[in-house]
């Protein structure tokens, strides 16, 4: 079966369990990574994470974590449907891949942001596009565990400030640490540890595909 010329694989709409197991791992592991990052960056500042005074529930969290996998995947399909059309063999492209990241970029900008806010999210939307063309067959799993665990991390367990009310359900409070480094008022987005927490996974795109090359 195809998608406009496009077989259902290489467009990257199959799912299975080397999937499934996949997202879960990419989901649980960018979300403990960057918890242990932020806590690493909070202690070198001299402000250690500390347990928020909200009684947590195991059942919020992991509903709050579903809540994060559907919003992540109407994301990623969007962005990957945009870089997917804008390429013009199978697969993606170089043009297709800005393409994408562009429109991800742009979904972000409501109100005015700062210049490190929006390369971080072109950044966070390119490491996710790659995240999706470094397999042999292109797969949702990657990035979009990449993109809910992130969120869950950064919004849920650490409760960064994202305009809006305190989330009451994070078990951890965001460290006052420098905006700089931590961000401002819409979070890690705009500090230079979003930026750093980034590069373990274009490293990860980089060994998948010479993984890839090399393989027989």
């Amino acid at each position: 079966m195809r998608v406009k010329g496009l077989p259902y694989a290489q467009a990257g709409l199959t799912f299975d369990a080397r999937d499934a197991r996949a997202l879960t791992v990419a989901t649980l592991g960018t979300a403990l990574g960057l918890v242990a990052l932020v806590a690493l960056a909070a202690a070198l500042t001299g402000r250690p994470l500390a347990r928020s005074a909200n009684p947590v529930s195991v059942v919020a969290l992991a509903l709050a974590l579903v809540s994060f996998v559907g919003s992540s995947a109407i994301q990623r399909i969007t962005t990957q449907s945009f870089a997917l059309a804008a390429s013009p063999n199978r697969g993606l492209s170089r043009g297709g891949v800005a393409f994408g990241v562009a429109m991800f970029t742009l979904a972000h900008v409501q109100v005015p942001r700062s210049p490190l806010y929006l390369t971080n999210v072109a950044l966070f939307g390119l490491a996710s596009t790659l995240l999706f063309a470094a397999p042999h067959r292109p797969s949702y799993a990657l990035p979009l565990g990449f993109h809910a665990g992130w969120n869950w991390a950064q919004v849920v367990l650490l409760g960064a400030p994202t305009g809006t009310e305190p989330n009451p359900l994070t078990p951890l409070r965001w460290p006052a640490g420098p905006s700089w480094l931590f961000g401002g008022v819409n979070g890690l987005d705009e500090g230079w540890l979003f930026t750093a927490a980034l590069v373990p996974f274009f490293a990860l795109t980089r060994w998948i595909r010479r993984r890839n090359l090399d393989a027989p």
